[in-house]
């Protein structure tokens, strides 16, 4: 499944959980349901990339590559 799949699969789960709520309470979360099925999609992408291949940290040292 691709990430906008995986992302719409998200975004109806909650949508869900969220069906029976006032509709003007439901405008408020509208963007919040959205961002969470975002997140929720990358958190898993990260968490896949970390147990693959571990915690890596680069850095650069931007003053010196002058």
């Amino acid at each position: 499944m691709n990430i906008e799949e995986r992302r719409k699969k998200e975004l109806t789960k909650l949508s869900k959980q969220f069906q029976y709520i006032d509709e003007r309470k439901k405008k408020i979360v509208e963007k919040l349901i959205q961002n969470a099925s975002f997140m929720a999609v990358a958190l898993e992408d990260v968490q896949d990339m970390i147990d693959k291949n571990g915690y890596i940290w680069k850095y650069r040292d931007w003053e010196t590559d002058r």
